[in-house]
């Protein structure tokens, strides 16, 4: 038996160890005997209530953990019999009374080696107790046995950002040391070509992009019908879509995007979002045009294809009107048959629907009711490409020579010619219709011809009138019926080209149908213009100033880029006053949360306003700024003179183009540069400013590194503009700062009070400035009683009423004259606009009518169906040649001119419209000077003086009845022409 003390030095009684008890190896008494003889000497428990066996006792070492144990011991007789918890108690407790030493019996008399044993054996089960409590537990990977798949995920996610978040640090070492090697690399020129590439990887792609949309775009242009151009769009539009469209979408999709990718987290991004909503818009328009499917598509793989085509042409009924103009019908119920290999002229008043039937035959409308056939198959039902293929077209106002070589080349079925040869000299034609002969040799052609003389040889005249056929006429009874009065009629107004006509100067070309063909090319003066805009300074101030106007637009423009621009700074500040805030008491921390989350807020407020104002503001400066430009580029360019239209790169497709790409770009430098610009000066001085007033020398630190960082960040993003804006702004000023040579603007020049209209050529030359070696006037010496200046000469004078126009103001001359000439210029507008433009536009109603009466126009006009209303089209694409000649001439008249020039003003006319028109003409010809240049002999005729050149010399000259009794002179040559 060994008895243990339960008692250290704080738990003692005169000392003595009051708690003991007993224990053998397998059993455990609660008593022993100690130096207190027996168990009444004891202390009684010391807790009145009765402590269960399996009460917790904390194993802390006082009092009253000690009366506890105690307490269970009395009621526990073994030691299985104790809980493990309050074994466990039981243990510590036991180990911290017992003596530093180590477990010793109560009394002096050291324990028999049987009893140290069994102490020692009752030291190891506590050590087996403490270490079972320890080495009893799950393993770590069956805590996660009931997680499902949301916790799964949960897990993954927060191992994969443990992971994240524990490689920054060893990262940022790495990312350190590359910052280091950074340093030293900037000067390498493979650096430098590496960080380059980067730039030019997204400007290539752009390019790239852009030029594949602008093909796309042309090649849906040229694949849509012809009522596509009619309603939907015209050349302008077209111009301006492939040059300015495509660079708004290049620069969306190009650098911008980088530099958006680059600048986004920063905050700086704003400069690049204009672009993209610019880009945006332009492609609208043009990938909807892309993808649009015309109703009559050339591309088009499907339909029937033969071996062969006979060439009959047929005409069932036709009915069709003009889709831009659907209540006005062309042709009514119009039926005709052309036999395979047989020639048809057909032969009627101007606007009667005859060049209508030809676009018919070639598909270019289809009819709305009725059909087309060719051998019996409906138009419809060929491949439309293939079929074209088997038709020849010839239309009047082209090269003649050239254009009819093309299309005899193509070896068709079916030839159409229209008016081809109305724009030839008596020779030219002569020629031509020889070779047109030979070429309508077993081919079914169908001849629109307002010279009748042209059609001779055709097997059946038909004519039309009003949309519907006449009268018929076959070669058998071509002189018993109309058509003898036609062609007499034809014969008397014959047109002949008398201005170039020799004898010596004839070819034939029946037999080889080769046609002598001259290219001239003007020499280029390309290099020297691009030279000359790399030497123009730009001047961003003079740019600037054409925004004056929009002053207060620009003012209110930056004050919300001053706001956008200073908002950054600020907020830097508050974050710093809000992170203070966070250490501060929580109930000052509450109201002072609300305190910053009301400056956050109204920060937010102030952002959302001032940018986008900043943005509008500069965009309708942009705007305006871009109309000013083009109009005075447009106003500028309209006093040109003639010369200058003549080089290559001042051709209409070019002009176009840069009105409206040059001018958009100039754009950049004074709007979205200047806000950039303002924006980036309010961030630095207010960056700035908070930095000194915290600390002076972070501020010199932040001086050198964080406004660099902001400016090249965003000024990057507009660098690839500013060098294009430079360009444009060159080639802007190019044109505004050029003195025209024959400028129509210059106020400067004598006016006469009274115009007699006494022109003298006194030996006169000339050459076009584009063909110096051309000769077209050598020592012309001459008087006649009209004259306008549109070149300079290259020696001699030109003298009106005895005063050289040179020295006259030329806006006055040209106010003096009034011009028709072959091709009748007509603008994009109603009929009333184009008559009123002849005085300015400011014509009354009864002046237009009146001139439109005088030029035989009034009856076609008042057919239509808005009158004078009516959209002529895109250079009177709507109209008939012959109604915008009419239209053209009533123009010259509302001028009232003192002198008149008609350049082959009845061309186009048929014999009817023509004597009609004629009829006017020598009407407003009264007590008026007139130089008339004329095919149609008929129209010179009374003229008081006849002008035969040749080579740029007079060789006769003389009234008609005087020239044509010279025996084979120039002008009888003609008049034989004319009767052969």
């Amino acid at each position: 038996m060994t008895t243990i003390p339960l008692c250290n030095d704080h738990f003692s009684v005169s000392g003595h160890c009051p708690y003991v008890f007993s224990f053998s190896k397998h059993r455990w008494k609660p008593f022993g005997v100690t130096s207190v003889r027996n168990r009444n000497q004891l202390p009684p428990n010391p807790r009145k209530e009765s402590i269960p066996t399996d009460a917790h006792c904390h194993a802390v070492g006082n009092k009253e953990s000690v009366e506890c144990i105690y307490s269970l011991l009395l009621k526990s007789r073994t030691w299985e019999q104790v809980t493990l918890d309050n074994q466990v108690t039981f243990l510590k407790v036991f180990s911290k009374m017992v003596p530093k030493g180590g477990m010793k019996i109560s009394n002096s008399t050291d324990a028999s080696s049987h009893e140290q044993e069994e102490i020692n054996d009752f030291q190891s089960k506590i050590k087996q107790q403490d270490s079972k409590k320890r080495t009893d537990s799950m393993p770590y990977h069956k805590l996660f046995s009931f997680a499902d798949t949301a916790d799964l995920a949960l897990m993954l996610v927060g191992t994969v950002a443990a992971i994240s978040n524990g490689v920054s640090l060893p990262l940022t070492t790495v990312l350190f040391g590359d910052m280091i090697n950074t340093f030293g690399k900037t000067s390498d020129i493979k650096y430098i070509v590496h960080e380059v590439s980067k730039v030019a990887c997204w400007t290539i792609t752009g390019e790239r992009q852009a030029s594949q949309i602008r093909n796309l775009y042309l090649k849906a242009i040229l694949r849509q019908d012809i009522a596509f151009f009619d309603k939907e769009v015209n050349t302008g539009e077209v111009i301006a879509k492939i040059s300015g469209d495509t660079f708004l979408i290049q620069d969306a999709m190009g650098e911008k995007f980088m530099m958006y990718t680059q600048t986004v987290s920063l905050g700086q991004a704003s400069p690049c979002t204009s672009a993209f909503a610019a880009g945006q818009v332009a492609a609208f328009k043009m990938f909807e045009t892309i993808n649009r499917k015309p109703e009559i598509d050339a591309y088009d793989t499907t339909g029937t294809t033969l071996v062969d085509i006979r060439g009959d042409i047929e005409l069932k009924d036709v009915c069709f009107s003009y889709p831009a103009r659907p209540h006005e019908q062309i042709l009514k119920g119009l039926s005709l048959f052309v036999q395979g290999g047989t020639s048809v002229a057909l032969v009627g008043e101007s606007g009667s629907g005859k060049s209508t039937i030809i676009s018919l035959i070639e598909r270019f409308y289809d009819p709305q009711a009725g059909e087309v056939l060719i051998d019996g198959i409906n138009l419809k039902e060929f491949k439309l490409r293939w079929i074209r293929g088997k038709i020849g077209l010839l239309s009047g106002g082209q090269k003649q020579r050239v254009a009819i070589a093309r299309a005899v080349l193509k070896d068709p079925r079916i030839l159409l010619l229209d008016e081809a040869t109305s724009a030839l000299d008596a020779e030219s034609e002569s020629i031509l219709q020889e070779a047109l002969d030979h070429a309508m040799k077993n081919r079914t052609t169908v001849i629109v011809a307002h010279r009748l003389t042209t059609v001779r040889n055709a097997n059946m005249i038909t004519v039309v009138h009003q949309g519907s056929i006449a009268e018929k006429v076959d070669q058998d009874n071509i002189y018993a019926t109309i058509g003898q009065q036609l062609i007499q009629t034809s014969s008397q107004l014959s047109t002949n080209r008398w201005s170039s006509v020799g004898s010596d100067s004839f070819h034939p070309l029946s037999e080889s149908f080769r046609l002598p063909v001259g290219l001239l090319e003007a020499p280029m003066e390309t290099s020297q213009c691009e030279g000359s805009l790399e030497k123009i300074q730009v001047p961003v101030g003079r740019l600037a100033s054409l925004n004056k106007p929009e002053i207060p637009l620009l003012l209110l423009g930056a004050i919300a880029a001053i706001i956008s621009g200073i908002l950054l700074p600020i907020f830097g500040a508050l974050l710093s006053s809000i992170i203070r805030t966070l250490y501060e008491p929580p109930t000052k921390l509450r109201r002072d949360s609300k305190f910053w989350t009301l400056m956050l807020t109204f920060l937010g407020l102030a952002t959302l306003l001032s940018i986008p104002a900043r943005a509008y503001l500069f965009a309708i400066a942009g705007s305006k700024l871009i109309e000013r430009i083009r109009a005075m580029s447009f106003d500028k360019i309209v006093h040109m003179e003639v010369g200058w239209f003549d080089k290559l790169e001042n051709s209409s497709g070019a002009i176009g183009a840069r009105l409206s790409a040059d001018a958009a770009t100039v754009r950049t430098l004074v709007g979205d540069t200047l806000a950039l610009a303002i924006q980036n000066a309010a961030t630095l001085v207010a960056g700035l400013a908070i930095a000194f007033s915290a600390c002076w020398q972070l501020a010199l630190i932040i001086l050198a590194l964080a406004p660099l960082v902001v400016g090249i960040t965003q000024y990057s993003s507009l660098a690839p503009d500013s060098a294009k804006a430079k360009s444009a702004t060159a080639s802007v000023f190019a044109i505004l700062d050029r003195k025209s040579k024959i400028d129509s603007s210059d106020d400067s020049g004598t006016t006469l009070d009274l115009v007699e209209g006494n022109i003298v050529f006194d030996r006169v030359s000339f050459r076009y400035p584009t063909r110096p070696d051309v000769r077209i006037f050598h020592d012309l010496c001459f008087a006649v009683q009209s004259g306008k200046r549109f070149y300079d000469l290259d020696s001699g004078h030109i003298l009106l009423d005895g005063v050289e126009i040179k020295k006259l103001k030329l806006r006055w001359l040209r106010q003096q004259m009034g011009l028709v000439s072959q091709e009748p210029v007509l603008f994009n507008d109603t009929v009333r606009a184009n008559i009123a433009y002849g005085k300015g536009g400011d014509a009354t109603e009864s002046e237009i009518v009146a001139a439109a009466d005088s030029a035989n126009a009034y009856q076609f006009i008042s057919g239509l169906q808005q009158g004078y209303d009516t959209l002529v089209g895109e250079r009177g694409a709507q109209l008939s040649g012959g109604q915008k000649q009419r239209l053209a001439i009533a123009r010259a008249i509302i001028k009232d001119p003192n002198i008149l020039l008609f350049d082959e003003a009845t061309s186009a006319l048929d014999t009817e419209s023509e004597r009609a028109v004629q009829e006017a003409l020598e009407r407003v010809m009264i007590n008026r000077t007139t130089i008339i240049v004329a095919h149609r002999l008929s129209t010179i005729k009374g003229a008081d003086m006849i002008a035969v050149l040749k080579d740029g010399t007079i060789v006769e000259k003389g009234k008609h009845e005087d020239l044509i009794n010279i025996k084979d002179g120039f002008y009888a040559t003609l008049v034989a022409f004319q009767s052969g």
